[in-house]
């Protein structure tokens, strides 16, 4: 059994995008489980929705987990596995020297480093990489990771290039659009009629000559009704005005008396 006693850890998690609903639950749930049976103590939380391929410094989560070490105010992080650090092989491997200070060489003469220790929650046990299994094992697993990442790359590719050929649409549909289906084997967006009346609201509050931020003040009781993802926000109002003759045509709705100009 590791020795946890006396030690703050922050929880680093990740997930790709937001289509893998429950990661995040999923991962919190482990970790406080495995804190609430082992008794460490684990007092920041660090989350990021961003692609694993992303280099570690330049996401929101990591970014916050970097100050926090930087503030000294943990002394570990706990991971469910190496793979939420990234699927970037290198990033993977210098993100951990980082961390923990180990595993540099003289490239910590010229480089900001940490004294963590880092645990991975599937092994069950600490990474040392000044340790030559765990370094070996790190950097097989990374470089497993990133095939594949490469793999799930050309499958998305292909999916993509086939649904095209069918006439169907490819990434997430817009806001108050949804998946359906064409009759020819191929998914397009469809308006999803529940949301009509939100963005009706929007396009009404916009020609009374009320900004962005007092059309989501103004409608944050309706918002605070509908499914997280599906909240108002400065980049849904953005969206409906892009394609705003799209959202009169199909969602039906009445065409503002004045020109619609969103601030």
């Amino acid at each position: 059994m590791e020795n946890l006693e006396g030690l703050r850890f922050a929880s680093y998690m990740r997930a790709s995008t937001n289509k893998q609903d429950g990661s995040q639950e999923r991962q919190r749930r482990d970790i406080e489980e495995w804190a609430e049976n082992t008794g460490a103590c684990v007092i920041e939380w660090y989350y990021d929705e961003v692609s694993g391929s992303r280099l570690f410094e330049k996401r929101p989560g990591g970014k916050g987990l970097i100050q926090a070490a930087r503030d000294k105010r943990i002394d570990a992080v706990v991971i469910e596995s190496l793979s939420r650090l990234g699927r970037n092989p290198l990033d993977v491997i210098l993100t951990l020297g980082r961390l923990t200070g180990l595993g540099l060489g003289d490239m910590a003469k010229t480089m900001e480093f940490f004294s963590l220790k880092i645990f991975e929650l599937s092994s069950r046990r600490f990474i040392d990489m000044d340790n030559d299994s765990d370094r070996l094992l790190v950097w097989m697993t990374a470089a497993a990771m990133d095939i594949e990442r490469s793999k799930i790359s050309a499958r998305v590719q292909s999916n993509n290039r086939l649904r095209r050929s069918k006439g169907g649409d490819i990434g997430a549909p817009k806001y108050g659009y949804t998946w359906g289906p064409n009759g020819k084997g191929a998914a397009i967006h469809v308006p999803d009629m529940s949301f009509r009346y939100v963005i009706q609201a929007i396009f009404e509050l916009n020609e009374m000559g009320h900004t962005k931020n007092e059309i989501i003040e103004k409608l944050s009781d309706l918002s605070d009704t509908l499914p997280k993802r599906k909240r108002i926000t400065k980049h849904k109002i953005d969206s409906i005005r892009k394609h705003k003759r799209k959202y009169v045509k199909d969602f039906k709705l009445e065409r503002p008396k004045k020109k619609v100009r969103f601030r």
